[in-house]
Order: structure tokens, then C-alpha cells, then sequence
């Protein structure tokens, strides 16, 4: 039986340039189409042989197919037959478009809402009251809806790169709401959050929820949470464009910040630090020009970083 291990001295032998990703599951080698040997923007999956190339957007069910068409048959076949995988044709499938989603029923932008339901009334304050001006309402596309699930919520709609909408989020003004946040039923990491207003050629701000992006009015997006998976879009747009990242998180997930910062710079992205004053929770708490002096003092990112924080984690007992 060929091992993991084979398989990776069987890639190299084949890509000569290569990088194990840190679980040990992927490599990145360079991709045959793009013709960038210095950079190593194909992921290969060491099981299951899929590949997927960051930049020019490739993908297939089998890295040997590859290896036949853009780097010679013979390769190919040696490939194959050191990875342990039968000769024969490789049926790749083409994914279906995700369908697009709709907005909550009876939704309509906040700025334009006349009603006298006390309930938009006390959304509409509620916004005041963190900050919101009528230009961020226009500019963030924020809503509304009469309907009974979403009267007491502020509704953030989100479009993609083509302006169409791709997701929103609706966050309780209620502070002992039972679902403090409803979002749309598509997976997260199929969406970049507002795509359309970020330019991936300058440095790219990454919050975690909306009120802390619309707050600063920076260059960036939102997870819409405080995590960020191998398969996201987000991720895939970053390491194509080669974006420098600003993490700017809540102060309360650092180790998730963390590994966040680790999975970025595995994938040669240069990543800093933005961190709130200790009397803030997050950015959406913090005035708007402190915020942004926040951002511009963000710290660098790197290994170094990394262990120390590791260190930090490790009690003194466990060292002896």
C-alpha cells in the first residue's frame, strides 16, 4: 500500500517545487497552466489527488489528468502509476451554480422607510445609536423588513463582484434575543461579504461581523464569524490577487485569530494585526477615527508571532 509520504515524494519528483501544507492533508506546487514555477499556487489534496490552483482557477478530480495534458504524458503516466491510481479515462464534474439568494420577505432599505411601526422606529435608533449615518444606510445597503421573524433587526445585504446579491445577515437589536443573529441559508464560504467595494490590489481589512466593517468604512470584508476554511472564496480571491491582509478581530478570539493568521501566511500572504484598546470589545464599539489609527498601527504577522503566541499557551509546569 503507498503511503501518504509516497505520494508526496512521488509530487515532488514531478513539480520539483513543493510545500506541505501544516495538517499535513495538502501541497502546494506550481500549476502547469499558470507557468509561474516560483509560485506555488496549486493545491494538490494528498488523498484524494484534487487539485485546485488559486489564480488561474483550475480544478480537477485528478492532479495526474493534469500532469498528462500540460506537462507530458509520460510524466503523467509515471505519475499515476507511483500514486497507485489506475489507468484510464478521469470523469470530472462540473458543479452547478449556486442559486441566488432573495432577501427576507417585505425587506426594503432602511433609508427610505417611512413607517410609524414603532418596531422600524426602534431599529431605525438603534442604528443611530452605533454610529450610522444616512450615507452608511445608502452605502452598506442596510434594510428593514415589516415581517414578523425580522421587525426588530437590522438586515446587512451583500452583493458580489457583478452586483448581484450573494448573501445578508440580520443581526437582533434586542440584547436578550434568543438568535441574536439570522443569516442566509447559503454556505459562507461559497460568498465574499460585500465584494463589490473591496479592492483586493490594496491592503485587505478582515472583521468579523458588519457593524465592525461599516464602523471603519475600511477597505475589506467580514467572516461573518471568526474563522476561515482551506475551501473558502475569500481565501481563493486573496492568495490570487496576492492581497496583504489586516486582521481585525474582537479582542476575545485570539487564538482563532491566530491560527486565522497562520492558515494566511502558509499561503505566502503578508498578514498584520489590528487589535482594539483593551476598553473595546471589537471595532464596531470604537469611534471611527480611533478605529482607523487602529488599523494603521496594525503589527506584521510571522512565524515569530506564531511560537510566541504558542509559548503563551504552554503552562511553565509542562516545560520542565
Amino acid at each position: 500500500m503507498i503511503t501518504l509520504t509516497q505520494r508526496v515524494d512521488a509530487l515532488k519528483k514531478v513539480f520539483r517545487n513543493i510545500r506541505v501544507s501544516r495538517d499535513g492533508c495538502d501541497v502546494a506546487v506550481p500549476c502547469p497552466i499558470c507557468k509561474t514555477p516560483d509560485k506555488l499556487k496549486l493545491s494538490v489534496n494528498i488523498e484524494t489527488l484534487q487539485y485546485h490552483c488559486w489564480v488561474c482557477g483550475s480544478k480537477g478530480s485528478k492532479v495526474t489528468r493534469l500532469v498528462r495534458d500540460h506537462i507530458g504524458e509520460s510524466e503523467g503516466a509515471w505519475l499515476a502509476e507511483s500514486l497507485g491510481e489506475e489507468h484510464g479515462n478521469i470523469i470530472q464534474h462540473e458543479e452547478d451554480p449556486e442559486p441566488l439568494p432573495d432577501l427576507p420577505e417585505k425587506a426594503m432599505p432602511l433609508v427610505i422607510c417611512e413607517s410609524k411601526d414603532p418596531n422600524f422606529r426602534a431599529v431605525k435608533r438603534y442604528c443611530e445609536r452605533r454610529g450610522l449615518t444616512e450615507s452608511d444606510l445608502w452605502r452598506y445597503r442596510i434594510c428593514w423588513s415589516s415581517e414578523d421573524k425580522f421587525q426588530r433587526r437590522v438586515i446587512f445585504a451583500s452583493v458580489d463582484a457583478e452586483g448581484d446579491l450573494n448573501y445578508w445577515v440580520s443581526r437582533s437589536i434586542d440584547p436578550d434575543s434568543k438568535f441574536r443573529y439570522i443569516n442566509c441559508p447559503v454556505p459562507k464560504d461559497k460568498i465574499i461579504f460585500n465584494e463589490i467595494d473591496i479592492d483586493f490590489s490594496k491592503p485587505v481589512c478582515i472583521f468579523e461581523g458588519p457593524f465592525d466593517l461599516i464602523k471603519t468604512k475600511a477597505n475589506g470584508t467580514c467572516l461573518l464569524g471568526s474563522s476561515i476554511s482551506e475551501s473558502s472564496r475569500l481565501l481563493s480571491r486573496l492568495v490570487a490577487a496576492e492581497s496583504e491582509v489586516i486582521l481585525c478581530l474582537d479582542r476575545d478570539v485570539q487564538d482563532k485569530e491566530n491560527r486565522i493568521a497562520d492558515r494566511l501566511t502558509s499561503w505566502g500572504l503578508g498578514v498584520k494585526i489590528a487589535k482594539p484598546p483593551a476598553k473595546y470589545k471589537d471595532f464596531g464599539e470604537m469611534p471611527r477615527e480611533e478605529a482607523l489609527k487602529c488599523i494603521d498601527k496594525a503589527k506584521p504577522w510571522g512565524y515569530k508571532s506564531s511560537f510566541a503566541h504558542k509559548l503563551t499557551k504552554i503552562s511553565s509546569g509542562s516545560l520542565l
